[in-house]
């Protein structure tokens, strides 16, 4: 019996067309090729072998590193349990190599190394859906809270002027990043889900009726989407006093604090009421 007899939740590339400019697959980063090569060091003593993708890719690794990461390799490389554990070779047809790499970049270089490098859509979802078949929950967390992170980059650098602000990424490319990924999402990553909700709420200039056409949505996301949205217009005390400074961590009247989301969703509800009145906040979009 083989410890890889796991359902395939495979999906179509074709659903995530890769733009032109910034979201198709870049030149690798000499950083990021330098890392991958100490770790996949032919000189370096390795016990397991771990044969990835259509074509096959070997790599040589490490049973400690990878069990202690992943209760999938853990399992499967048990000795006396599963095949796997007596040939010392695992086989994962499904995964994409460079998916793995980033697995292996989290692995052995921490959470750091394992989301600076991580870009482009397909590689983004590819990840994800990687980490979810080898039980890497908090590698998920992180690369959730990375794409939030890419997206908050990019609301407060809109015109690229600001240098070493970090990776960036389009409210748009998120969305679709989530939609593809959620399937593969579990409670554990809720939290994380709920933070990349808030920031597109207030940055995707979109209904709630659009939304609900495109594929991948579900009953599930618009609960959560809906929750979100009225946690940032009437949560927190804060909306008795919706005078909110820029870039202050607190209410500066009722003293609450708020996470980043939070704070540019509040600022856009003083908007709507300067403007449409406070009942205008019950139908207003997220961003004008």
């Amino acid at each position: 019996m083989e410890v890889l007899a796991k359902t395939s939740r495979k999906r179509k590339i074709e659903e995530v067309p890769e733009d032109d400019d910034e979201d198709s697959e870049v030149e690798e980063n000499p950083e990021k090729e330098k890392l991958l090569a100490s770790i996949l060091d032919p000189n370096t003593w390795s016990d397991v072998t771990v044969i990835v993708g259509e074509t096959g890719e070997k790599y040589c690794l490490q049973e400690a590193a990878l069990s202690s990461k992943s209760d999938f390799f853990k399992t499967a490389l048990k000795r006396g349990t599963f095949i796997e554990g007596q040939e010392r070779i695992i086989r994962l047809p499904e995964i994409q190599p460079k998916a793995f790499e980033n697995i292996l970049l989290w692995v052995y270089g921490g959470e750091v190394f394992g989301t600076i490098y991580l870009k482009g859509k397909n590689t983004i979802v590819d990840t994800f859906e990687a980490a979810d078949y080898l039980l890497l929950t908090p590698y998920k967390t992180s690369i959730l809270d990375h794409v939030t992170q890419c997206v908050w980059n990019r609301l407060n650098n809109p015109y690229g002027l600001e240098k070493g602000i970090g990776p960036e990424m389009s409210p748009g490319d998120a969305l679709d990043i989530l939609l593809l990924s959620y399937e593969f999402c579990h409670f554990s990553e809720m939290d994380a889900v709920t933070r990349c909700i808030e920031l597109l709420i207030v940055s995707v200039h979109t209904t709630t009726e659009e939304l609900s056409k495109l594929d991948g949505w579900n009953e599930t996301l618009a609960t959560m989407w809906k929750k979100a949205q009225n946690g940032l217009i009437k949560s927190s005390n804060c909306r008795p006093c919706l005078h909110v400074i820029q870039n202050q961590k607190n209410c500066v009247s009722c003293g609450t604090p708020f996470g980043r989301a939070r704070e540019f969703g509040l600022r856009h509800a003083e908007k709507v009421i300067e403007t449409k009145g406070i009942e205008a906040l019950e139908h207003d979009p997220p961003l004008p």
